[in-house]
């Protein structure tokens, strides 16, 4: 069978179009699968507030080299912390002095006491980055987050 030129050149771009990447190291704006997203209140003490920091934890199981997490602009790089071959893929990180004492977007309502938890609810828009070699990057972003009282 004698295949026409244009129809051969059409289905070897089509098969180039997909070369250059493997599917663990997605490129641009590509669609990200994360899963299991917890952004919370991250001081020694259980709903403390007064050290004014928080932390993410995020499963990518695309394995990208390291994690972004955008909350409410604030940016947290995130390291890989789960590095089993079997299990989850999760990535975590820690951001000082995002606002919760302050007004923004993050500010908490303490209680007398100093302590938050969690009401009135703080919800918020994160964007989450996963960075792979030479550049590239995929993302999603949730638009309702809410801040949990506390992390781990």
């Amino acid at each position: 069978m004698k295949v026409p030129p244009a129809l051969a050149a059409i289905v070897l771009a089509l098969a180039l179009a997909g070369c250059g990447h493997s599917a663990n190291a997605p490129s641009g704006e590509a669609a990200l699968v994360a899963r299991h997203l917890y952004i919370g209140v991250s001081c020694r003490e259980g709903n403390e507030i007064g050290c004014d920091g928080i932390a993410a934890s995020v499963e990518v199981p695309s394995r990208p080299d390291f994690v972004v997490a955008i909350v409410a602009g604030h940016r947290i790089r995130m390291n890989r912390v789960g590095t089993g071959s079997r299990g989850p893929v999760m990535y975590q990180g820690r951001l000082e002095d995002p606002g919760l004492l302050h007004e923004g977007p993050l500010a908490l309502q303490p209680q007398p006491n100093g302590k938050w938890l969690g009401t009135p609810p703080v919800r918020v828009p994160v964007t989450i980055q996963a960075i792979y070699g030479a550049g590239r990057y995929a993302e999603r972003q949730f638009d309702d987050v809410t801040l949990g009282a506390g992390f781990g």
